[in-house]
């Protein structure tokens, strides 16, 4: 059976980049700012990588709207915000939520 709400509320709140992305730099007792920003700016590779992929593939670069479904702290969600009409990120913790509210109003200044 999957994660439930709690568990992943527990993640939130334990080791919120670590759930999402697991590599020990992400680790909560040990995370810098200069890794928050090395993992959002995977987020950003990423995202890059596959909209060169879908270019490549079928012609055109993915863009309009878009749903982040399991957003967690908006890895992924603030990378597609550059190129998307309109990005919504959805996630079962609230926890993870509240973090990605929290860089947006980086992300935006």
């Amino acid at each position: 059976m999957g994660k439930k709400r709690h568990d992943w509320s527990h993640v939130a709140t334990e080791e919120p980049y670590f759930g999402v992305l697991a590599s020990d730099k992400y680790r909560a007792a040990s995370i810098t700012d200069d890794d928050i920003e090395a993992f959002y700016q995977s987020g950003r590779d990423d995202i890059q990588r596959l909209r060169e992929l879908c270019k490549t593939v079928i012609g055109v670069a993915p863009a309009g709207r878009t749903l982040d479904f399991g957003c967690g702290v908006g890895r992924h969600t603030f990378a597609i915000s550059k190129f998307a009409t309109r990005v919504t990120g959805y996630d079962v913790a609230d926890e993870m939520l509240d973090i990605a509210r929290a860089r947006a109003l980086k992300e935006d200044g």
